[in-house]
């Protein structure tokens, strides 16, 4: 890939994107990002080039925002929002879906652009596809209920984790769910999937269902949620629980009878706990924490770490199923210290753990153990894992 460049036939447009999406997409590359005064940079096996000769105007790129998602979209960047529109552009073999990100920031004179495209996938792999997928993880994707968070940074492949389950549990014939996917933007599509006795159905907050009363983003998802509650799911997904009103209106759903699936960006089971917490006032903490702690069934972390042959990378995952032993563990302890009493039962020795778990460095482990990673990866991992107790730590002593 070295030395290979994109020439463009013109100025930035629409046609001129796609050929560009296009040339990347047949090389393998990964995230595309054009910004004002500066060539198009593309990731190639975790590695950034540049790919074009030709630096993009502002003016270019403000005229391309304006056709991608609204002649309002400069402004709203300018404003100091950021946007997410899906973007679609037919290729040979048919539609490819992008998910774009629109952010401003300084440029000489004034406010410029970048955007970030990041290829969408058509369809998810089957759970049972997933190279080292933990079998703990596939026996409790289905309880008759509850909450299940998928939680990692971005680009970790939790959605695709999320969704292969959601797949496996559609392709069983002894199952029969209606499926309520509220994510934004829609990152896998099921279409040419064979379901037996199950089907699904996928909308966009914000484009094919808005809020009446309230048009902020929070607005949106709190308004998808109690949407979900009149058409009779059986599992509601929601893309992400990013504040509060997402947040309870997950555990909202769980409490009406319903399996709900979310996802989240943080880091390890007790950071995830934490976080959650944090949604609510000190006053209102130990009540949401119960409800919380009768809606969990299940945590899984993702995160990618590089493999020691040089062919991309790998997933490890942390998890535990939130049962009976960990009700009983956390439902009398000040909700402060449960980040920290969690991390204590993961981390007890196999042997002698009394709940479901596993850690990321546990996982690392194993796979150092196959020869997979190496060992300085590995003691980054552990060297995280050390720290992220430390941070556990001393947040519970301050509160």
């Amino acid at each position: 890939m070295r030395g290979e460049k994109f020439t463009w036939s013109g100025n930035l447009s629409p046609d001129g994107v796609d050929e560009l999406l296009y040339w990347a997409k047949s090389r393998n590359a990964s995230d595309i990002t054009i910004q004002s005064n500066e060539c198009v940079w593309a990731q190639f096996g975790g590695k950034l080039f540049r790919i074009t000769e030709r630096p993009l105007t502002n003016g270019e790129i403000e005229a391309f925002v304006r056709t991608a998602y609204g002649e309002n979209g400069p402004g709203l960047v300018r404003s100091g929002r950021d946007l997410d529109p899906s973007y679609d552009t037919r290729m040979k073999g048919g539609i490819e879906r992008y998910r774009l990100n629109i952010t401003g920031g300084r440029i000489p004179g004034g406010t410029g652009f970048q955007l970030t495209f990041r290829a969408l996938p058509k369809t998810p792999p089957s759970i049972v596809e997933i190279p080292h997928i933990e079998q703990d993880i596939i026996d409790n994707l289905r309880p008759e209920q509850g909450l299940i968070l998928v939680t990692g940074p971005t680009g970790s492949g939790k959605s695709t984790l999320l969704y292969a389950g959601m797949r496996h549990l559609m392709e069983d014939p002894e199952r029969y769910e209606k499926v309520l996917d509220y994510s934004k933007p829609i990152e896998y599509t099921m279409d040419g999937l064979n379901f037996p006795n199950s089907f699904i159905f996928q909308t966009e907050p914000g484009r094919h269902l808005k809020n009446p009363d309230c048009a902020t983003e929070a607005g949106q998802w709190q308004y998808s949620v109690r949407n979900s509650l009149r058409r009779k799911p059986e599992i509601i997904l929601v893309g992400e629980s990013r504040d509060r009103a997402t947040f309870e209106g997950c555990l909202e759903a769980t409490q009406t009878g319903h399996l709900t699936f979310s996802t989240m960006h943080t880091m390890g089971v007790p950071e995830t706990i934490r976080r959650a917490l944090k949604f609510f006032s000190p006053e209102e903490r130990r009540g949401a924490a119960i409800d919380m702690l009768d809606a969990l069934t299940m945590v899984v972390t993702q995160r990618l770490i590089p493999r020691c042959d040089g062919k991309g990378k790998v997933a490890i995952r942390e998890y535990l199923v939130f049962d009976g032993t960990v009700y009983e563990e956390l439902v009398d302890l000040d909700p402060d210290f449960w980040p920290s009493r969690i991390r204590a039962m993961m981390s007890a020795p196999i042997e002698e753990r009394k709940v479901k778990a596993q850690s990321l460095k546990e996982a690392a482990g194993k796979l150092l153990e196959r020869g997979i990673i190496d060992q300085k990866t590995f003691n980054g991992v552990a060297a995280r894992q050390r720290n992220e107790a430390v941070r556990v730590g001393q947040a519970t002593r301050a509160a």
